[in-house]
């Protein structure tokens, strides 16, 4: 059983872009390996720039835990 009384959710910031962009990659793997008939590719919808520039607009809100 996992515990979650202890897990930090904090906005993110442009310092977590690297991260948020694996992420993506792996989401776009996951749906292209899952839905290949739906799904093209498995690049990441945004590169690293582009979560960056997502992630320093304040009008933009990403969580991260």
């Amino acid at each position: 059983m996992l515990s979650y009384d202890k897990m930090e959710i904090r906005r993110a910031i442009s310092a977590d872009a690297e991260q948020i962009h694996k992420l993506l990659c792996d989401i776009a793997r996951l749906h292209a390996e899952g839905n290949p008939d739906v799904f093209e590719g498995t690049e990441a919808k945004y590169g690293v720039d582009e979560v960056r520039a997502m992630l320093e607009d304040p009008s933009v809100n990403v969580l991260c835990a």
